[in-house]
């Protein structure tokens, strides 16, 4: 059974429902969750534009940079003042809070997480290594196979390179 579960976690629909899946299979085995959150690469995702939007974080002359994928570039460049730091570290914090809090009312008992940086697929099958992961949960974004292949899939190249099962959830 899998009782070391790792889960990429963007605050989108999907990976909400990646965390459910994880959430169901935890309880049964009483297993780990092990939610990996990838701080702020490319284009940010609609769930995390939402949040930062709930929380006060972006104002609305910063959304529209959040949809065209110019937000994180021009972060980039306000580094020396930490303001990119500084709201990479707030939306890494309450995205694992939310993601901890969702799997504790799922029925979750143990839940470990980690916010990291670099290329997300990477970034998931390298905790999933370090903690002996038994499965990986991810969400599909249903990008379809031409799009898939142009744009890239964080979950098909998970597959690809993964050092255990994985579930993809649409």
């Amino acid at each position: 059974m899998y009782r070391r579960i790792v889960v990429g976690y963007d605050a989108s629909a999907q990976s909400e429902r990646a965390l459910d899946a994880a959430a169901e299979m935890a309880k049964a085995t009483d297993g780990v969750v092990h939610v990996v959150h990838n701080r702020l690469y490319g284009r940010m995702p609609e769930g995390l534009v939402r949040l930062a939007k709930d929380e006060g974080l972006l104002g609305p002359d910063i959304l529209e940079k959040t949809r065209s994928g110019t937000l994180v570039a021009d972060m980039e460049d306000l580094a020396p003042n930490q303001s990119s730091q500084r709201i990479g570290a707030v939306l890494a914090d309450l995205l694992t809070s939310r993601a901890q809090q969702h799997l504790e009312r799922c029925g979750a008992k143990h839940i470990e997480t980690y916010t990291v940086a670099g290329d997300p697929a990477e970034e998931i099958t390298r905790v999933a290594s370090e903690v002996a992961a038994d499965l990986i949960v991810l969400g599909s974004r249903g990008l379809g196979t031409v799009k898939g292949l142009m744009l890239g899939s964080v979950s098909q190249k998970v597959l690809h390179t993964s050092p255990c099962a994985c579930l993809v959830v649409k």
